[in-house]
This record gives structure tokens, sequence and C-alpha cells, in this order.
């Protein structure tokens, strides 16, 4: 916060992605991986002037991903079996994602 006193002109800051579009007075089931979320303000790639730079990639990147994982297991289907989170506070990712083929 710009000219607060309570903090030094060095002050460290540190940004925790992990929490990023989690606010439950946000989204509905927040800990759910939703596509198709109608509402959905999330915070990814910003906007404006402080967009990221690398968001069109990104995108690119993870739409060539996906059809190429559908081509290649066109019956792949979640599994049974425990979803495994990676633990962290920077990112949340998963260690394992039961599926079948």
């Amino acid at each position: 916060v710009w000219g607060d006193t309570r903090f030094a002109e060095a002050s460290v800051v540190n940004v925790l992605l992990g929490s990023a579009n989690r606010d439950s007075a946000q989204f509905d089931d927040p800990d759910r991986l939703d596509v198709g979320r109608a509402k959905n303000p999330h915070l990814a790639f910003l906007g404006g002037i402080h967009t990221c730079p690398g968001a069109g990639l990104a995108r690119l990147e993870a739409r060539v991903a996906i059809e190429q994982m559908v081509q290649r297991f066109p019956t792949l289907t979640m599994g049974s079996g425990e979803l495994v989170r990676r633990p962290g506070i920077v990112l949340r990712s998963y260690a394992s994602i039961p599926v079948h083929c």
C-alpha cells in the first residue's frame, strides 16, 4: 500500500498464487476445477495494462495440449481413485490424478 508508514521502503512482498481464484465469495465451489463456470471473475493473466505478456502463448499451449490429449486418448475419463494434491502455498497442483484410457 503506497504511502502506508507501517511498511519500510525496502519491504518484501510475497505473492501466493495458490490463493488466487479461491474466494468463496466469488466462486460457488472454489476448490473445484470448472472450466465452464459462468460467473468467473478470475485473476489469471490479470487485465488492462497489467495483462500477462505470455497470456496468448499460455492459452495456445493449453489448447494444443488438451486437443492432443483428447485426440490421442479419446476414451479418457476420470478414475475413481483419490486426487492427490501436491503441498505448497505458492502454486496449487496435483501429484497424481487417476484416469482411465
